[in-house]
């Protein structure tokens, strides 16, 4: 994704084929999907040219890196990288599709590891599963029909729970804007940037889990990346659910069970599709969401980090904004060098925008004030918007993250725990003690096994609303 400069709604295509992907106007229904079994889809190839809690506390110590040391331990040979993605990630001229429709598939890699050394050897580590790399059809914030990438994991052992094997719908955490940052790219180099997930998506996949991993809106495809913007990512989410049970080759039914699950933004992802499925995907057979570390208050968690290390991730709530909100004149209120380094932004990781630590944002707008202050004062409408914990999950949830979170702060997900179980959701909200962000949602993950093996045998589901 190219750094793109401050545009109008009808500047900065980045590929003429986008604008003419057909829309669909707000409020419109989807098309009607037939029956999963009567789908046939053809592969469309086109010319070739990534907290306070009071005395309820329940600490929970977790040592955060086990199961990353571990599965360092496991080390085995890798395959080689899929063929070079070029025209993989170029959307057919049109799309005429159904939500969730699989557009293409083709055999990938997947592996994390590879910047890291033991013994003087990179320490890459193939996932235990089948993997394939897909795009299919989803939507966007507003509800334009758009082409979104992503992979499917299917593991290796046999699943020997009841029932038919269960599939993941699994929101990644935070990797960046620019193309180059999607986790399907990311994952068949091993690159940094999915180490975070990856060790998680291997305990999943272990225990017999596929998992139906989405690279999002607008990383690797057209268009910009709709940074934390709820309904585009939640439908994403779902939608790569969807196209995960179409492919033959993944062999999952039509009926089986499915559970949503993410980390940060993956777990604002994972939040999202709960809420959006029983409208907009009520044919899944959603059984439970487990979400950590959810940024569910934007307002809230841009102030909390500006003017931390992690605040370079306020040009990509701005980026954000501005892509599913173009005519709000988000990009106003930077000066010339806040322009500069916002568009420069849109075509970074999240290990670019963090490098240097804080990036002063009163020296990036006009008048001195701080991005999160133009953010909360001037755009609350359209954060509000973007709040999870106005509709009410219809399944079990599993909630959780560290006091000592570095990156979201505590109320921002402990309040979302509390919206949902206003609304009398089941919800299990844990208080881990972890000392960091990323910690904190290894910690969140550990407990997150033996509570889908609970729903997967229909036990009673843990609720202690009221008690945070």
């Amino acid at each position: 994704m190219a750094a793109a400069s401050a545009r109008t709604p009808d500047q900065g295509v980045r590929n003429p084929r986008e604008k003419q992907i057909p829309s669909q106007r707000r409020g419109e229904q989807p098309t009607p999907r037939p029956t999963r079994k009567e789908q046939v889809y053809s592969v469309k190839r086109v010319p070739k040219v990534n907290l306070w809690r009071g005395r309820a506390v329940r600490w929970r110590v977790v040592p955060a890196f086990a199961a990353f040391s571990l599965a360092l331990a496991l080390t085995g040979p890798v395959a080689p990288a899929a063929a070079a993605d070029g025209d993989f990630y170029m959307p057919p001229s049109t799309l005429q599709c159904s939500n969730g429709d699989v557009l293409r598939t083709e055999p990938a890699t997947a592996s994390y590891g590879a910047a890291l050394q033991i013994a003087g050897q990179p320490a890459r580590v193939n996932l235990p599963a089948t993997v394939t790399r897909m795009m299919y059809c989803s939507r966007d914030n507003n509800g334009v029909q758009v082409a979104v990438t992503g992979t499917v994991l299917i593991p290796l052992v046999p699943w020997t729970g009841p029932g038919e094997r269960p599939v993941v719908g699994f929101g990644h955490g935070t990797v960046g804007l620019g193309d180059q940052c999607g986790v399907s790219k990311r994952l068949a180099t091993g690159e940094p940037g999915e180490s975070g997930d990856a060790p998680i998506l291997e305990a999943y996949l272990t225990a017999g889990y596929a998992i139906a991993l989405t690279d999002y809106q607008g990383l690797g495809t057209p268009g910009a990346h709709q940074y934390l913007m709820r309904k585009a990512q939640g439908q994403a989410v779902i939608d790569a659910v969807r196209a995960a049970q179409q492919m033959p080759q993944a062999d999952l039914s039509d009926a089986g069970p499915v559970f949503l699950a993410g980390f940060s933004q993956g777990g604002f992802s994972a939040a999202s599709a709960a809420e959006l499925q029983p409208t907009y995907a009520p044919e899944l057979k959603l059984q439970g969401l487990v979400a950590a570390g959810v940024p569910g208050d934007l307002a809230a968690t841009v102030q909390f980090l500006e003017g931390s290390p992690s605040d370079g991730i306020l040009l990509f709530v701005a980026n954000g904004l501005n892509a599913a909100y173009p005519k709000a004149g988000i990009m106003k209120m930077f000066n010339e060098a806040g322009l500069q380094t916002v568009n420069t932004a849109a075509g970074q990781c999240v290990e670019d925008v963090t490098a240097n630590g804080s990036i002063r944002s009163w020296t990036l707008t006009k008048d001195g004030r701080t991005i999160s202050d133009h953010l909360v004062n001037d755009f609350g409408a359209l954060l509000k918007e973007q709040m999870i914990g106005q509709l009410k999950p219809a399944v079990p949830v599993l909630t959780g993250i560290s006091k000592a979170d570095d990156v979201v702060p505590y109320e921002a997900n402990r309040g979302t725990a509390k919206r949902w179980c206003d609304l009398r959701a089941t919800v299990q909200f844990e208080t881990v003690l972890a000392p960091s962000h990323g910690a904190g949602s290894v910690a969140v993950y550990a407990e997150s096994l033996p509570w889908l093996s609970g729903r997967v045998l229909g036990l009673p589901a843990p609720n202690n609303c009221g008690s945070y």
